[in-house]
């Protein structure tokens, strides 16, 4: 009777379930960690974290190393072997131990959670044609082949990682870290923390156009992918055009600034001896939100594209007289002004 309900013609075609692929089985079974291991109290939120996320924040290594070395059953808590990398752990009471392995250095072989180091932060001056990533799978100069020839880490073992990131043809300041709360601070638009940039365009554009910048554009969200494409609205920032004197001078009361402007303009005038550069203008961009290449793609939607574009400021944190290439690991009163800008 159940089933003529369900189905009153007899010849009807019943439907079948829809069954899963391997690829999305999988995903899913990733998604929900085991039951032994996420079996009994629950640490309260704020204080639990998933074990490979634990390991980056301890600054152990990365998260795409933690996750092979859970899964390869290298990693311990509380005295028992964990291969589960979305299992929760608790940061402040969960002892969490990495077996001996090739992919750490000598440092950071055994490290409890409760004993988490002590956050430090360094400034990079990071030159164009340096990839902002651990590996480049094109075989590309990464920032850690600036950090390991570097004498300025002062010996240290830890995982470091990128506070944000700049792409390969931008340059300028980059905080590395060891604190993963900090990090995420420092990069969450709602911490309002102001990144200052220095913008070389092609042409020279009008004050009404950066006013319509700093107000706010739609623009793609390349980070949702579908058939229908998603726009959001950038926040609120700030686009002012660096002036000039009579005599075609940069003007402006930053010293580093203003230094930053000559010694990439001279560069640019001895590379193109036989292009006239007039067409091209300095522009002040300070933002607080992060979009992937966003600066680039916003100045593109008015129709100037980015030549040069320079990362002078985090919160702060100025780039000051940092060599390109070079790391220098800041002062306690500098770290301290950081943390409190970020809310900390």
């Amino acid at each position: 009777e159940h089933q003529a309900d369900r189905y009153p013609d007899p010849g009807a075609r019943r439907p079948r379930r829809r069954r899963r692929s391997a690829g999305r089985q999988q995903q899913r079974h990733e998604r929900r960690p085991s039951s032994h291991l996420t079996s009994g109290p629950v640490p309260p939120p704020g204080r639990r974290v998933n074990l490979h996320r634990a390991l980056s924040k301890l600054g152990i290594c990365s998260r795409a190393v933690a996750k092979r070395l859970v899964r390869e059953a290298k990693v311990s808590v509380n005295g028992k072997v964990w291969t589960e990398p979305l299992a929760w752990v608790d940061l402040e009471c969960d002892q969490i131990r990495v077996r001996e392995c090739e992919d750490l250095a000598p440092g950071n072989r055994q490290r409890k959670a409760a004993r988490k180091p002590a956050p430090r932060v360094w400034a990079m001056n990071k030159p164009r044609g340096i990839v902002t990533a651990r590996v480049d799978e094109r075989g590309r100069r990464t920032i850690y082949d600036l950090i390991r020839k570097s004498n300025e880490t002062g010996g240290f073992s830890g995982w470091l990682f990128p506070v944000g990131r700049l792409d390969r043809d931008s340059q300028g300041l980059l905080l590395l870290t060891n604190d993963g709360q900090l990090s995420e601070l420092l990069t969450n638009p709602g911490s309002l923390v102001n990144k200052c940039y220095l913008v070389l365009v092609k042409g020279r554009p009008t004050t009404a156009t950066l006013q319509r910048l700093s107000a706010g554009i739609a623009l793609e969200d390349e980070s949702k992918k579908g058939a229908s494409k998603c726009f959001f609205t950038t926040q609120p920032s700030t686009f002012i055009g660096v002036s000039r004197s009579a005599n075609g001078s940069i003007e402006g009361d930053d010293p580093i600034e203003l230094a930053i402007i000559r010694r990439i303009s001279e560069m640019r005038s001895l590379r193109n001896a036989t292009k006239t550069l007039d067409e091209e203008s300095w522009i002040k961009v300070t933002i607080h939100e992060g979009k992937k290449r966003q600066i680039r793609r916003m100045l593109k939607s008015i129709g100037h594209s980015v030549l040069r574009l320079v990362r002078t400021r985090i919160g702060p944190i100025s780039i000051g007289d940092i060599d390109p290439g070079r790391i220098r690991e800041l002062t306690e009163r500098q770290l301290l002004l950081l943390r409190e800008t970020a809310g900390t």
